[in-house]
């Protein structure tokens, strides 16, 4: 039986037929002893069933044509419990399925149902009892009847909820699957059609993989539904106004199917559809005060990034998406997992910090929001900052794909047009949208692994959202090595025959970084341009401290000073200024930021800093006296935004403003130099 090391090994191996150990290592995060022991059990398999084996004994890996086709078929079948051996961690969730649905069980029956020893039961148990510590669960054990899961009901489905959520944002929700088929007696895929086909209907749609997460959930909470049937969480909500919303009338919909008609069960599953839904016009009546919320969202992000975005309307509907669902997971306490949040705050670091601190304006409104929920709209919100690439009839046409939307395909969009300039992206995509448009295109990129996908006679790439340096490297030979098939050689390839003569890995590891410089130089793998920051723009002619003035305009217009001098802005840019509401400008209580668009007069990029004696009255937002005034001008949407990342870690030590009210500008350089380096 293989294991899900095996799989994820396999599916890898799908992807590419060739492939270094030491990628395979880092992107499936194991050891190297860890590779060989589950490739020698992929090799068993392949004896078995008379196939030639993987070669895996250099520094590279490579798999014979008869062993790729065989490895496809497995991949792409129905996960069933003679071919699919559990790991631990799996082991421990779905044992946490198990014993909140239907009563106590003993532990013989655990051990046979899962397919372990006794003593690995125990081990599981015990490792399970400590996990739910953490969650205010208890796991009871009683004599004679075995084991069953204790605690507040919110408890038990939201915990069922997070373990659900974490592992299909994931992709890995192959258990889930058995559970339903073999532990449970469900036909998971009924549900799933007919609960699709009823939201399609009453025109419902999911943010991205959030209907699998919504289905499983319900299905897996459907035993608990029934026996806790007027269960609904705690929340200042007023449930009766759920009654007006499509959300409840799919929920009676899919509900009434199960025979359970009771209204607070219906209420509860309107609950989960709520956070996993999209926001869309169509339910403004419902979502009025949601969507004012958004719009004061998408209005301060403008404010604080100086951005002067043309198509508001359309970014508040776009973000109105992802908005929506998230303030009610906010709302009930539903949990979320990005797995894109740690590459997000680095890679786009200067846009995460700014979405972060515009969300600020709503804190009393929807409370202070998790970093997963902030990543996911930088990552809306990036796809209307950075420009897109002209489309060229002669290129070869690429689709990128997603399991339900286009959030996370939009960093993908975004790195591979500027990698590939040569190719041509449509606009990401569903996947299930492939089928229509597979005629038209000539290769396909995706963000998650689908055997099927293998299967269009269509050269496919699977990809990180986040591609790292050496990441892209390998995809641009792939790619290349397909497009230019006529005179390209395969980096592995040469590589594959080389190791046969050298044997040493470091010497392998210097070839294959010199070949690979050599056959892709022309290529733009990485922007060469530093970002941009706020020591790069400012000194101390920029610097205007203790100044007196008294109205808003005069304020402005000595704080344009410096840009002038420097010849960095026009003074028609400065009108331009002088035109806009000032109340927008104030960005943070005694802060504001004055900005025009770039089209309007500026020449470069600059800042400038001035420091008034006495508080001037701007507006009325944050009490509307202004003392600090950071004088900006832009020469696009993007790439200042590193100056106002800097700008953000600043203003929220008073040591800065301190400097600030000395009057010593080399203080103030020094402060900056001390704190930004």
């Amino acid at each position: 039986m293989l294991d899900r090391k095996q799989f994820l090994i396999i599916q890898k191996l799908v992807e590419t037929q060739i492939i270094s150990k030491q990628v395979l290592q880092e992107s499936l995060t194991m050891t190297s002893r860890q590779v060989d022991y589950n490739l020698e059990k992929i090799n068993d398999m392949l004896r078995l069933n008379k196939i030639n084996v993987i070669n895996y004994d250099g520094a590279f890996i490579s798999v014979p044509e008869d062993a790729h086709d065989y490895m496809l078929t497995i991949s792409s079948e129905v996960l069933d419990p003679d071919k699919y051996l559990f790991d631990r961690k799996e082991r421990i969730d779905l044992l946490f399925l198990i014993l909140i649905n239907g009563g106590a069980v003993g532990i013989n029956d655990l051990a046979n149902v899962l397919d372990v020893s006794l003593s690995t039961m125990h081990k599981d148990l015990r490792e399970l009892k400590t996990k739910l510590l953490s969650q205010n669960l208890k796991l009871n054990y009683q004599i004679g009847q075995g084991y069953q899961i204790l605690g507040a009901e919110k408890d038990i489905r939201w915990h069922l909820a997070e373990i659900i959520v974490d592992r299909v944002s994931t992709d890995n929700y192959r258990m889930f699957k058995w559970f339903f088929n073999v532990v449970q007696g469900q036909d998971i895929q009924s549900y799933i059609k007919d609960i699709s086909d009823k939201a399609h209907k009453l025109n419902i749609s999911f943010v991205e993989d959030h209907k699998m997460q919504f289905i499983y959930t319900y299905v897996a909470e459907l035993t608990r539904i029934r026996e806790y049937p007027d269960y609904i969480p705690d929340s200042k909500v007023d449930y009766q106004k759920l009654k007006g919303t499509v959300e409840y009338k799919l929920a009676g919909q899919i509900l009434h199917e199960e025979s359970i008609s009771n209204t607070n069960s219906i209420i509860y599953v309107t609950v989960l559809l709520l956070c996993t839904t999209i926001g869309g016009e169509s339910k403004f009546n419902f979502d009025h005060q949601v969507f004012e919320y958004n719009r004061a969202f998408v209005k301060e992000f403008a404010s604080l990034s100086g951005i002067d975005f043309i198509n508001k309307e359309d970014i508040e509907k776009q973000i109105y998406t992802h908005f929506r669902s998230m303030y009610f997971r906010e709302l009930f306490g539903f949990p979320i997992n990005n797995p894109l949040t740690t590459q997000i705050k680095h890679v786009y670091s200067d846009v995460f910090v700014l979405v972060k601190r515009a969300l600020l304006v709503l804190k009393d409104q929807i409370g202070s929001l998790p970093d997963s929920e902030v990543a996911f709209l930088t990552i809306h919100l990036l796809n209307f900052i950075y420009s897109e690439n002209n489309v060229d009839d002669k290129k070869p046409v690429a689709a990128i794909v997603c399991q339900n939307g286009i959030a996370t395909s939009t960093l993908l969009y975004l790195q591979l047009t500027n990698i590939f300039p040569e190719i041509e992206f449509l606009p990401p995509f569903k996947y299930e949208e492939l089928k229509e448009k597979i005629t038209s295109i000539d290769m396909i990129f995706s963000t998650f692994y689908r055997a099927k996908l293998f299967a269009n006679n269509k050269p496919c790439f699977i990809v990180n959202p986040i591609m790292t340096p050496n990441e892209k490297n390998i995809l641009i030979q792939k790619v290349h090595l397909l497009v230019n098939r006529r005179n390209a050689l395969s980096l592995s390839s040469v590589i594959n025959v080389v190791q046969k003569y050298v044997s040493d890995k470091n010497i392998l590891d210097d070839i294959y970084n010199d070949l690979n410089i050599t056959v892709n130089h022309s290529h733009n793998i990485m922007s060469n341009d530093k970002k941009v920051g706020l020591l790069d723009v400012i000194n101390s002619d920029m610097l205007q401290l203790n100044v007196n003035a008294n109205l808003p305009k005069e304020v402005i217009e000595i704080a344009s000073r410096p840009l002038i001098d420097k010849n960095i802005i026009t003074k028609s840019y400065v009108q331009k200024v002088l035109d806009r509401d000032y109340n927008n400008f104030i960005i943070a209580p005694g802060i504001a930021l004055p900005h025009s668009a770039p089209l309007d007069g500026v020449k470069n990029i600059g800042m400038s800093i001035t420091c008034l004696k006495y508080p001037c009255e701007f507006g009325d937002k944050f009490d509307g006296k202004v003392k600090y005034i950071f004088m900006l001008a832009t020469i696009d949407n993007s790439t200042h935004l590193g100056i106002l990342e800097d700008l953000m870690q600043i203003i929220t030590d008073k040591n800065f403003f301190l400097c600030l009210q000395s009057g010593n500008k080399s203080e103030v350089i020094e402060y900056l130099k001390r704190t930004l380096s």
